[in-house]
């Protein structure tokens, strides 16, 4: 039997998330497939209703009014939809791509931006009205286009039951993005002119720098012209737990930051932003982290264990300063710029998750599988190679990949922990267990054999641990992709993974994985 070469895991990957989520991706668009988008002549578009195209924009005048265009090749597509709005009254409007309605619009007045999944039974794209009154200018619709030469780094939000792929700030591809479910529990992630955010000696002010997300929603974080703490302070958020939370931050005319938790503990971490180097930190600080995403902005990232109520505080700073309390005299100008607060429970940070709204907002997990009846699967020997980069490496079960029944009775699967690295279940009995040492937090490779009397593994070309006793797993449906059938998230990065219809030798396990 041959090896067959899937290289697009578009085309086998069976995947969902019923939420929208951010990864950092290369992005780009293509040409526009809107014909007079501006509305300068009364042209090219469908008018329902009491629509009418005049002045160079359409205006809307009762509920059901709409225009609409026949497109080429949204069907399935992800695309960028983009408009100007201003209403005179009513409520709503809604937009469809394909015939299916992908947002309900309310109370709209300025420009608007959605990322959305065209139908596949249609290319029609239509802007209606749910009881709008006023005009639409300036429409206008691009295929989102993934990992091209000429994508701009972006930390893109994904919608729903689309899968990330994301990379690095250098643009190295870290692979497919597999999270469990979060909740960010900051309700203005990031509307910092809120009242929902306390200022204390400290202004802010909307920023015209491009934010991490390709957008312009950043803001400076300006320092009084007093000695004192100079910070944005939101408390109360949640009760007793282990924490995290992260600020993307990028400097200015100041480059010292403070991000720090409300509670007894007070814990905090300095970090500079100029260097992306970690300064001082203190106050029952169990873990932080700084990642580099890209054009100056790092994400900061703080991990700890509240004792009472907790929420994230954000200081802007002249120096490395010590102490829970890091007053100074500020001039009244300098500031760092800010963007995306989130503050999630868990002992480490996901991606973020976006929540203007008022309201907390989840991100539902990652769930991805491939059917072996789509690929060369042996039921009776095979072997399975993968790479992968977990978030975090403890004693929790956290599944790169699980060849899987409908339930836990038959199974085996490898995990990114300090155990587990080959287990095999048939029949509701473990056949094999083999722990060959603790992997790393950064890149990983595993290559296992699953064969009646004959398991092995290695990993980053470890000597191959075995088992010589015990049957394989049957009823084998599909392979899942950073999770077990019943969760266990890698939280994590999975580069590759390959499949091998027959045992290879330990030497080829070892070459695989070094």
């Amino acid at each position: 039997m041959g090896t067959k070469v899937n290289s697009n895991y578009e085309d086998l990957i069976t995947f969902t998330r019923a939420s929208g989520g951010h990864a950092l991706r290369p992005v780009s668009y293509g040409d526009e497939l809107v014909i007079n988008g501006d509305f300068s002549t009364d042209s090219d578009w469908t008018l329902n209703n009491s629509a009418v195209i005049s002045g160079g924009s359409v205006s809307f005048t009762t509920a059901n009014d709409a225009v609409k265009q026949n497109l080429t090749g949204t069907q399935g597509k992800i695309v960028l939809v983009s408009f100007d709005a201003v209403r005179a009254s009513g409520t709503s409007l809604r937009v469809y791509v394909g015939g299916e309605l992908l947002n309900d619009i309310n109370s709209p007045t300025g420009s608007y931006e959605y990322v959305l999944v065209g139908g596949t039974t249609t290319d029609e794209f239509q802007i209606r009205s749910s009881g709008f009154v006023g005009t639409i200018d300036n429409v206008s619709v691009k295929e989102v286009l993934f990992d091209q030469p000429d994508g701009t780094l972006t930390l893109f939000e994904h919608p729903d039951n689309v899968p990330r792929v994301e990379y690095d700030a250098d643009g190295n591809r870290l692979g497919l993005l597999v999270e469990e479910a979060r909740t960010n529990l900051v309700t203005y992630s990031e509307e910092f002119s809120n009242a929902y955010w306390p200022k204390a000696d400290v202004t802010v002010s909307a920023s015209s720098e491009i934010d991490p997300s390709g957008g312009t929603n950043a803001y400076e974080l300006i320092e009084s012209a007093t000695t004192a703490n100079h910070l944005l302070n939101k408390a109360g958020v949640a009760g007793a737990n282990t924490y995290s939370e992260f600020i993307f931050a990028k400097a200015n005319t100041r480059y010292w930051i403070r991000l720090q938790s409300q509670s007894p503990s007070n814990s905090w971490v300095n970090v500079n932003l100029l260097t992306g180097e970690k300064g001082l930190s203190g106050g029952g600080e169990d873990s932080s982290s700084i990642e580099n995403v890209g054009n100056g902005w790092y994400k900061i990232s703080l991990n700890f264990t509240a004792t009472t109520t907790t929420g994230p505080q954000i200081f802007v700073l002249d120096s490395d300063r010590s102490g829970s309390s890091p007053s100074y005299l500020g001039d009244g100008s300098s500031s760092i710029l800010i963007y995306g607060a989130q503050l999630e429970a868990g002992s480490f940070p996901t991606s973020y998750i976006k929540s203007n709204s008022g309201s907390t907002t989840t991100r539902s997990a990652d769930v991805a599988s491939i059917p072996v009846a789509d690929f060369g699967f042996n039921t009776e020997v095979g072997s399975v190679v993968a790479q992968y980069t977990p978030t975090k490496v403890n004693g929790d079960i956290r599944a790169v990949f699980e060849i899987s029944s409908e339930n836990s009775s038959n199974r085996a699967y490898h995990s990114a922990s300090e155990g587990n690295h080959w287990l095999v279940r048939s029949e509701g009995a473990t056949q094999a267990a083999i722990d060959i040492g603790t992997v790393s937090e950064n890149a990983n490779k595993i290559a296992a054999v699953y064969k009646k009397d004959d398991f092995a593994v290695s990993v980053n070309g470890a000597s191959v641990g075995t088992d010589t006793s015990g049957n394989v797993p049957i009823s084998i449906i599909q392979i899942n992709i950073g999770a077990l059938e019943n969760g266990f998230y890698l939280n994590g990065h999975i580069k590759s993974i390959q499949y091998y219809p027959r045992r290879l030798t330990n030497a080829q396990l070892q070459d695989l994985t070094s």
